[in-house]
């Protein structure tokens, strides 16, 4: 897949739409792009959101990039579970750490996000990079049906792959809990 130029400009024209008002469906959407695989894919990802929040500021409105890497550490360092107590532990019982942090980590990243963004409007946009980082203790779809009904502002989720992975998808019996908001561009 690699980096599709045409796809990149309709996000950002969706994106723009929305932050004008001129875009609006039911509610505000959360945009996600598919990107990838290829070498120094991520890179270009990246350069290219950043520069997308500049030009988005530019045009007078509110955007950042939000490094989920970044608060996946904080995270972990404020649950204590970098800790070398916790660390050594970690090698005798990984089975305990491996669930400590599937049933800990999604709460306080979302937590993180939903106290960032609260007070954020539908004139702000967020750029979620780094998602990857997460996976396989956090996938997109936990975090996104925590902060749905909080967060009023766009948010658009850079995903590496050429398809919908297991990440964005959260298995139970009723199949995806998270619909909602969600559009692929």
């Amino acid at each position: 897949m690699g980096w599709d130029e045409q796809r990149f400009a309709e996000l950002e024209r969706r994106v723009f739409a929305t932050l004008k008002g001129e875009y609006v469906i039911v509610d505000l959407p959360f945009f996600r792009f598919l990107y990838g695989p290829g070498d120094g894919i991520e890179q270009t990802c990246i350069k290219e959101f950043q520069n997308l929040v500049m030009r988005i500021k530019a045009k007078g409105f509110s955007a950042e990039c939000i490094y989920l890497s970044r608060l996946l550490i904080e995270s972990l360092w404020d649950l204590d579970l970098l800790s070398e107590e916790v660390l050594k532990r970690e090698s005798l019982d990984r089975e305990t750490f491996d669930l400590d942090l599937r049933n800990n980590l999604p709460q306080e990243i979302s937590k993180r996000l939903i106290d960032h963004l609260k007070d954020r409007d539908r004139k702000h946009c967020a750029v979620l990079l780094r998602i990857g980082s997460l996976f396989p203790f956090v996938r997109a779809s936990h975090i996104l049906q925590k902060i749905d009904s909080v967060i009023n502002c766009v948010l658009v989720i850079p995903y590496p792959g050429n398809k919908e992975g297991e990440m964005l998808w959260h298995k139970s019996k009723e199949g995806n809990t998270y619909y909602y908001r969600w559009q692929t561009v």
